[in-house]
């Protein structure tokens, strides 16, 4: 009698063992292809006045490492124009008016930017630019505010 109680007793533990391990590693898997996150310096749907826009990504798995993107746009791929420790960023040359698309991936993530190019009139405000001059690292500070 105790043979065979201690027999089913293994019997039940290898049969709720092995199912849960084969669930354990696919639900690792699966949590770990789904959590990639993505963040970027665009905005869907805005209005593009001048044909150059630099754009960061900041791309990480998910245990919080950095990942290189990949960016499209209008289908065409992009080449990294900076890429560090900490984010990627991506220049997009505009040609062709009206809406233009920019998709950027990480792992299975992904994010869809609609852009749309509205060459400037001539003299037509299109933007600021800030500038300052300092001496931080003599100990001074600005010599130009912003």
């Amino acid at each position: 009698m105790r043979k065979i109680l201690s027999f089913l007793l293994a019997l039940a533990l290898l049969i709720g063992i092995i199912p849960m391990s084969f669930a354990g590693a696919a639900t690792l898997t699966d949590a770990v292809k789904s959590n990639y996150s993505i963040e970027t310096t665009l905005s869907d749907g805005i209005i593009q006045k001048t044909a150059k826009r630099t754009f960061f990504v900041i791309a990480k798995d998910g245990d919080g490492n950095k990942v290189t993107p990949t960016a499209t746009f209008n289908g065409d791929a992009l080449s990294p124009t900076w890429d560090d420790a900490t984010q990627t960023s991506f220049t997009l040359n505009f040609t062709v008016e009206g809406e233009n698309t920019v998709v950027v991936s990480a792992g299975d993530a992904e994010l869809t930017y609609t852009i749309t190019y509205q060459p400037a009139e001539d003299g037509e405000y299109v933007g600021q630019a800030i500038f300052s001059i300092e001496a931080f690292s003599l100990g001074e500070g600005y010599i130009v505010e912003p």
